[in-house]
C-alpha cells in the first residue's frame, strides 16, 4: 500500500524504526514456547507514563520492545509489583491503555489491537495481533524516528538509561536535527548544541569548547578517536555527518567515561546500522553558494533469505569553494556497514568507513585584529593570507566489530574491537608580526610542512545485566578497555632564506613555494597507552529514589623520546535521582577530574595531569506525553595544574612556548535544554548557557568564549493543504568576547559584540519518494569575527538546495 500524506509517512518511518521502547540494551531471556514454562521476576515499576514504565521492563528482563511511540504517547500505567512472568507483568502495565501485545521469544510487539482476540493457549495475558513488520535497530537509534528527542542516554554511565534517568546532562543531536538543520559536519552540529562553541579559526583546524573547556574525548560506535583531535586538518569536527545516527554530548567530568580528559565534554557518535529487510535506499543531491555540489547515496539490503545478515553502504562527496579567497575543499566519505543475527541471541556487527579531506588555500594560524597602533584592521570577510600552493590534506580508515551475546539470565556481553588509521601531509605558511596601519608592512613570515602518520587501537569489553538486592531490580555494568595511540611525525625544515611579505594590502596568494627540506628536522614518534576497568549500577534505593554510583580505573603510560611517564588513578562517579512525580526528576551527581597533559615547563620537564572535580545538580523531566526531554542543570567544576602559557620563554633547545600549572580555574553555570517534540510534526530544541570562568586570582578566565548563549531551533509540518510543507527556523545568540593582542609593545583588548545568526528551512514533498529541501544560514547577513583576537570571520549568509530521491 502506497503511503499517501506525510503523516501517514511518518507514522510508518517510526513503526518501521526501533523506536523509545528499543532504547534500552537488549538484556535478553531466553524465549518459551509458553509462559507456564518461563521463570518469574521481581518487578518493582511504580505508576507513571506507559513509554517509561515499558522501558523498565525492557530492563528488568531483558526483553526487546518495538512500539511506534504516538500509541503509547500520553497513556499512563499504574505500574506492577511482585514476581511474575513477563505475560503477566505486561498485562498488568498495560491496564486500561486500550493496548495488547504480542509476545515472541526474546520480543515484545506493542499496538492497539487490530481485531478481536483471544489469550493463546497456555500462554496467559498474551494477545495475538495482526502481523506488524518492523526492523530491528541499534539501542537508542534515532534515525526515522521524526523527532528531536532521543530515548537513551548510554553515554553517560555505560548503563542503558533514559535521558531523565541520567544524573548528568547530556543533550543527543538526532537524525531528524541532522536533516532538518542541514549539518554537513560534526563541527555543524556542536556549534548548535547546549553549552558548546565549535567553530573554525582557521579553513580547516577547529577550536570547540564546552563549559569553556576544550573537548578532546571523541569517540564513534564505542571506539576513540585518536588523541590530538584539534590538531588535525579537517578529520574530526569537519567530518562528514552524513553516516550519523545520532551525536551525544556529555557536558561535565566525563572520567567514568573516557578515564581522562577534560571536564568540558565528550563527544559520543553512533553511525547508522544495516537495518533493512528488504531492499531500500536514497539519493541525495546538493547544490549551494560559494559552487558548492554533493550528493549523498545511501543502500541498504539484506543478505540472505530470512534478512538475518544486512549490509548498508553510504557514499558522501562534497566540492565547494569559500567566502575566503583561494580555498577550496573536496572530500569524500565512504562507509560500509554489516549486521548479522549469528543465532537469537548473538550478533556480531562490522563497519569500515574511509574519509578523504583536500583542502588547497589552507590557513594557518591568523593575523592579529589590530595594528601596530592599536587601530581595527579591516582587511574584509573574504582576505586570506594563505598562498596558492598550501594545503592540508588528511585521510582516515576506521573499523569497528562488535560481538554480542544475550544470556537466559538477562545479562548481555559485549565486546568492541576497533582501530582507526590517520595520516595528514602539509605544506602551510605563517604570518606573524605588528602590521603597520599607513605601509601594511611589518610582518614576518615562517613556512612549515610535514607528514603524520596516527593509529589507535581499542579494545572493550562489557556486561551489563539485572541483579536481584533486597527485594528490588537494579541494573549493573562492569567492563574493562585498552587503547594504544601511537603517532609517528617527519617534519621538514626549509631550506634558504624565506621571501618578505611586504605589504599585507598587496598580498593576492602568489607568495614563492619554499624549498621544504626533509631531512633538516629529526622524526617524532610518540605511544600512549591506557589500561581501565570500570563499574556502574543503577540501584533502586525506593519507588522514587535511585543511586546510580561508579568508578574507573586507568593505568596510563607515554613513551616519547624520554618522556617516559606513567600515572595510575581512579576516578569515582556518584549520582542520585529522585523522580517527583510521573513528569520531573531532580538529580545530583559527583564526578572527579584526571588529565595527562604534553605541556612542558621552562625547565623542559612534563607537567603533571590536571586533576579536579565536578559537582552537578538539576531538574529532568519528560514533556508533552513523553516527546519532549527537558534539564535544567547548576554546575560547578574547579581544576588544579592547569596549563598557562608562561610569557615567553620558550622551553631549552626547542621552539615550544613553556607553560606553567596553575591552581584554582572554576567554571560555574546554569544550562537550560528542551528538546522533542511539543506535538506530533511540531519539533524543538532550546538550549541556554550561562556560565563564570575565573582563575585563582578572580581575574577571567579564557575571556574569549562566549559568557552565556542561547541557541534554538523548531520545524513544523503544516497542517491542511500545507501538509507538503515543512518549514523551521531558528538562532544561535551568544553574548560579547574580549581577548587581549599585544602589538608594538603594548597590549589592547580587543572585543566582540554580542551577535545572533538567524538560521531558515523549508522541506516539500513533492511526492511520496521525492523531496526538495533550502536551508539558508545567517539569514541577515550578520556580520562577526569568530575569536575576537584574530580577523577570522564568521560565515556570511549562504544557501543549500537539497533534493532527495527514496527508493
Amino acid at each position: 500500500m502506497q503511503i499517501c500524506n506525510k503523516t501517514a509517512r511518518r507514522r510508518a518511518r517510526r513503526i518501521l524504526a526501533l523506536s523509545m521502547g528499543s532504547a534500552l540494551v537488549p538484556l535478553a531471556l531466553a524465549g518459551m514456547p509458553a509462559q507456564a514454562q518461563e521463570a518469574r521476576t521481581s518487578f518493582d515499576i511504580a505508576p507513571q507514563p506507559l513509554a517509561r514504565a515499558l522501558v523498565q521492563f525492557s530492563a528488568a528482563t531483558g526483553t526487546q520492545l518495538f512500539f511506534d511511540p504516538a500509541t503509547v504517547r500520553g497513556k499512563s500505567s499504574p505500574g506492577v509489583r511482585g514476581a511474575l512472568t513477563r505475560g503477566q507483568a505486561l498485562s498488568a502495565l498495560l491496564a486500561g491503555s486500550g493496548l495488547s501485545y504480542q509476545l515472541s521469544g526474546n520480543t515484545v510487539t506493542i499496538a492497539a489491537p487490530a481485531r478481536a482476540a483471544t489469550p493463546a493457549a497456555g500462554a496467559t495475558g498474551e494477545v495475538v495481533l495482526d502481523t506488524v513488520t518492523l526492523a530491528t535497530g541499534a539501542a537508542g537509534a534515532t534515525e526515522g524516528s521524526g523527532s528531536y528527542a532521543a530515548p537513551e542516554a548510554a553515554t553517560a554511565t555505560g548503563l542503558p538509561l533514559t535521558v531523565r534517568e541520567t544524573p548528568q546532562s547530556v543533550s543527543v543531536i538526532s537524525d531528524q536535527r541532522i536533516k532538518d538543520q542541514g549539518f554537513a559536519s560534526t563541527r555543524e552540529a556542536l556549534n548548535y548544541t547546549t553549552g558548546v562553541s565549535s567553530v573554525s579559526y582557521e579553513t580547516d583546524r577547529d577550536s570547540t569548547y564546552a563549559r569553556g573547556y576544550w573537548i578532546g574525548n571523541y569517540m564513534i560506535d564505542g571506539v576513540a578517536l585518536p588523541t590530538y583531535q584539534g590538531w588535525y586538518s579537517g578529520i574530526g569536527v569537519n567530518s562528514s555527518a552524513a553516516t550519523y545516527d545520532r551525536v551525544e554530548v556529555l557536558r561535565g567530568a566525563t572520567g567514568l567515561m573516557t578515564g581522562s580528559g577534560e571536564p568540558g565534554a565528550a563527544v559520543s557518535i553512533t553511525r547508522k546500522r544495516a537495518n533493512a529487510r528488504t531492499q531500500e535506499g536514497s539519493m541525495e543531491l546538493r547544490f549551494g553558494s560559494w559552487d558548492k555540489v554533493g550528493g549523498t547515496l545511501d543502500l541498504g539490503t539484506p543478505l540472505n533469505a530470512d534478512a538475518s545478515v544486512r549490509a548498508r553502504f553510504i557514499m558522501d562527496a562534497d566540492s565547494h569553494d569559500s567566502f575566503i579567497d583561494r580555498y577550496h575543499l573536496n572530500r569524500q566519505t565512504y562507509y560500509a556497514a554489516i549486521d548479522a543475527d549469528l543465532t537469537e541471541k548473538t550478533r556480531l556487527r562490522f563497519s569500515l568507513e574511509h574519509q578523504n579531506y583536500d583542502p588547497t588555500g589552507t590557513t594557518w594560524g591568523q593575523l592579529p585584529a589590530i595594528f601596530s597602533n592599536g587601530e581595527k584592521i579591516e582587511l574584509g570577510r573574504s582576505f586570506s593570507h594563505a598562498p596558492d600552493w598550501a594545503y592540508w590534506s588528511s585521510k582516515q580508515t576506521s573499523a569497528v566489530a562488535k560481538l554480542e551475546h544475550d544470556f537466559d539470565n538477562g545479562w548481555q556481553a559485549e565486546a568492541t574491537l576497533g582501530a582507526t588509521w590517520r595520516q595528514y601531509n602539509a605544506e602551510l605558511l605563517y604570518l606573524y608580526g605588528d602590521i603597520d596601519q599607513a605601509t601594511g608592512e611589518g610582518l614576518d613570515v615562517s613556512a612549515w610542512g610535514g607528514e603524520e602518520r596516527t593509529r589507535l587501537l581499542s579494545f572493550d569489553a562489557k556486561a551489563t545485566g539485572p541483579v536481584a538486592l533486597f527485594g528490588r531490580s537494579h541494573v549493573v555494568n562492569v567492563g574493562v578497555r585498552a587503547d594504544q595511540d601511537w603517532i609517528d611525525r617527519s617534519w621538514p625544515g626549509v631550506s634558504g632564506d624565506l621571501a618578505p611579505v611586504g605589504s599585507i594590502f598587496d598580498f593576492d596568494g602568489s607568495y614563492p613555494r619554499p624549498d621544504f627540506n626533509p631531512v633538516d628536522m629529526p622524526g617524532y614518534e610518540r605511544n600512549v597507552t591506557k589500561y581501565s576497568a570500570y563499574a556502574s549500577g543503577r540501584f533502586s534505593v525506593t519507588d522514587p529514589l535511585t543511586l546510580i554510583v561508579g568508578g574507573r580505573y586507568t593505568d596510563w603510560r607515554s613513551e616519547f623520546q624520554g618522556d617516559d611517564r606513567k600515572f595510575g588513578e581512579f576516578v569515582p562517579f556518584a549520582g542520585l535521582v529522585y523522580d517527583l512525580n510521573d513528569q520531573w526528576s531532580v538529580y545530583g551527581s559527583y564526578t572527579e577530574v584526571f588529565d595527562p597533559q604534553s605541556y612542558r615547563d621552562r625547565e623542559g620537564k612534563y607537567l603533571d595531569p590536571v586533576m579536579g572535580e565536578s559537582y552537578e545538580i538539576g531538574a529532568k523531566a519528560e514533556l508533552f506525553g513523553g516527546g519532549m526531554n527537558a534539564t535544567v542543570a547548576l554546575f560547578d567544576t574547579k581544576q588544579d595544574n592547569v596549563a598557562v602559557q608562561d610569557g615567553d620563554i620558550l622551553v631549552p633547545g626547542t621552539s615550544e612556548f613553556a607553560y606553567r600549572g596553575a591552581d584554582g580555574i572554576r567554571s560555574r553555570g546554569i544550562e537550560v535544554e528542551l528538546a522533542g517534540e511539543i506535538r506530533e510534526g511540531w519539533n524543538l530544541f532550546l538550549g541556554a548557557t550561562a556560565l563564570r570562568m575565573k582563575a585563582a586570582d578572580g581575574s577571567d578566565h579564557a575571556p574569549e568564549q562566549p559568557r552565556r548563549s542561547v541557541k534554538v531551533f523548531t520545524s513544523y509540518d503544516l497542517p491542511g493543504r500545507g501538509e507538503q510543507w515543512t518549514v523551521g527556523g531558528g538562532l544561535r545568540w551568544q553574548s560579547g568576547t574580549w581577548a587581549t593582542v599585544s602589538t608594538g609593545g603594548t597590549d589592547y583588548r580587543v572585543e566582540q559584540g554580542s551577535y545572533a545568526v538567524f538560521d531558515a528551512m523549508a522541506r516539500y514533498d513533492i511526492s511520496d519518494k521525492w523531496s526538495a529541501q533550502l536551508n539558508v544560514n545567517n539569514l541577515f547577513d550578520r556580520r562577526y569575527y569568530n575569536n575576537p583576537g584574530d580577523i577570522s570571520w564568521g560565515e556570511p549568509r549562504n544557501a543549500t538546495l537539497t533534493l532527495v530521491s527514496r527508493f
